[in-house]
C-alpha cells in the first residue's frame, strides 16, 4: 500500500512519475495555480491582442502555462543534479507554486555544498530567462508568439529573483543557512534564523500584496503576491520542523525507542480470533508469527485491514504474514532516522529490531515519536543556574 504523500503545505502530494530517476509528485494545490495563471494570462493576451478570438489567446495562455510548469521543473531538476554531484541522494520533487521542494536523504555535510545547491536554481532560472529573451528575437514584433516567449522570459527571472529572497526554504533563505551555519558552526541555529526570516518574507510578501490590492488596485498581482506569501509561511515553518526533526532522529539510537517484546502468535490462529484477543481487548498491532516455536514471520494491522472484515474467519495469521525473509529490519545501533526511512519506504508502521541473528523487539512509529517529543523536551528546557 502505497504511503501517502504529502506537499510542503500539508496537502496531498500527487504522483507524475519519474524523470533522470526522480519521482516527481504535484502539490494538489497547483491545480488551482495553474487555472490562475492560465486565467491571469488570458486577461493579460486578450487587452494586448484586443482584436483577435478568444481560441488563439486561451491557446496562447495554456502553452505559456505548460511552459512555466517546465520551467519550474527544470528549476528544481538543477537542484537534484547538482545534489548527486555532491554524493548526496535525492528521492524526489514536490513541485508547488514558485518551485519545490526535493526529498533529499542525505543533507548536506559542509555549508559550501548547501550554498552550492541552492545557488544552481536562481541560476538556472536567469538562464531560462535568458536563452528565453534570445529566442524572442526570432518571433515578429508584436505577434503573440513574441508575447509568449517574452513573458516566459520575463517569468523565469522572476522566479530567480523571488528565489533569492532570504527566507527559508527559498534559495536564498537556504543560502543564508548555509552562511550562518559556516560562520558559527551550529546548522540548527542557522535553520532557526533561515526559517525566522522565511516567517518575515511571508509577511513582507502579504503587505505588499494587500498594498497593491487595496491601493493600487492591482487585485490580481496582489492576490499572487498573497499566496506567496501564505505559501511560504506555510513551507518555511513546515521544512524547519522536518529538518529538525531528521537532525534529532539521526541523533537517537533505536534501542533507545525499541519496546523489548512483541506479542508472539502461532500461525495457526484465525485471524477474527487475532483481532479480538490481541487487538481489541490488549491493545496490540504487530505480531511475531511462529510454528512449532520458530519465528517464521510478521504481521500488523496493516495486513489484517487489507482483508475483508467479513473474510476474517477463513483466514489463518499465518495465511497473512510477511514472511521474514521479506521483512526489513533495523539494528539496535541504527539511528531513529534510518528506522523512520525503513518504514517510510515499506509504508510500515513498525519493523522488527534484530541483534546479529537474534530478533530482539520492535519498533513502531509511536515509539519513535514519543521518544523524539521527550528528546526534544530536554534539550529545549532551559537550564538552571
Amino acid at each position: 500500500m502505497p504511503r501517502r504523500l504529502l506537499a510542503p503545505n500539508g496537502w496531498a502530494a500527487i504522483p507524475l512519475g519519474r524523470i533522470l530517476g526522480l519521482e516527481v509528485r504535484l502539490d494538489a494545490g497547483w491545480i488551482m495555480i495553474v487555472a490562475l495563471v492560465a486565467v491571469s494570462l488570458m486577461s493579460h493576451f486578450s487587452g494586448r491582442f484586443p482584436g483577435l478570438d478568444a481560441t488563439p489567446l486561451w491557446i496562447a495562455a495554456m502553452v505559456a502555462t505548460l511552459i512555466f510548469f517546465a520551467s519550474l521543473l527544470i528549476h528544481e531538476i538543477s537542484h537534484r543534479v547538482a545534489a548527486r554531484a555532491r554524493g548526496l541522494q535525492v528521492e524526489g520533487i514536490t513541485l508547488f507554486m514558485v518551485g519545490g521542494l526535493s526529498q533529499l536523504k542525505d543533507e548536506p555535510r559542509r555549508p559550501a555544498e548547501e550554498f552550492f545547491i541552492a545557488l544552481v536554481g536562481p541560476v538556472t532560472s536567469l538562464a531560462l530567462g535568458a536563452a528565453l529573451f534570445a529566442l524572442q528575437l526570432l518571433f515578429p514584433a508584436g505577434s503573440v508568439g513574441s508575447a509568449v516567449v517574452g513573458w516566459l522570459a520575463r517569468i523565469n527571472v522572476v522566479l530567480a529573483v523571488l528565489h533569492l529572497l532570504p527566507g527559508f526554504p527559498l534559495d536564498g533563505g537556504r543560502m543564508v543557512r548555509a552562511a550562518v551555519w559556516a560562520l558559527t558552526g551550529n546548522r540548527k541555529g542557522a535553520t532557526r534564523l533561515a526559517s525566522t526570516l522565511g516567517v518575515v518574507v511571508a509577511f513582507g510578501l502579504f503587505g505588499w500584496g494587500m498594498k497593491l490590492a487595496f491601493w493600487e488596485h492591482d487585485f490580481v498581482g496582489g492576490l499572487w503576491l498573497g499566496l506567496i506569501g501564505w505559501f511560504l509561511l506555510n513551507a518555511s515553518r513546515r521544512s524547519a520542523g522536518l529538518l529538525e526533526l531528521k537532525e534529532s532522529l539521526g541523533r537517537l539510537r533505536v534501542e533507545q525507542a525499541m519496546r523489548a517484546t512483541c506479542h508472539k502468535i502461532p500461525g495457526s490462529l484465525r485471524v477474527d480470533l487475532v483481532v479480538d484477543e490481541f487487538v481489541f481487548r490488549r491493545g496490540e498491532r504487530c505480531f511475531f508469527v511462529t510454528e512449532d516455536d520458530v519465528l517464521r514471520g510478521m504481521a500488523t494491522l496493516e495486513e489484517i485491514r487489507r482483508i475483508p472484515r467479513e473474510e476474517w474467519p477463513l483466514f489463518r495469521i499465518g495465511d497473512i504474514m510477511i514472511p521474514f525473509a521479506r521483512v526489513r529490519s533495523v539494528k539496535p545501533g541504527d539511528s531513529l532516522l534510518t528506522a523512520f526511512e525503513h518504514m517510510n519506504e515499506d509504508s510500515v508502521n513498525q519493523l522488527p529490531v534484530v541483534d546479529v541473528d537474534h530478533i530482539s523487539g520492535v519498533i513502531t512509529r509511536d515509539d519513535i515519536f514519543r521518544l523524539v517529543a521527550k528528546f526534544l523536551e530536554l534539550t529545549e528546557r532551559p537550564t538552571s543556574a
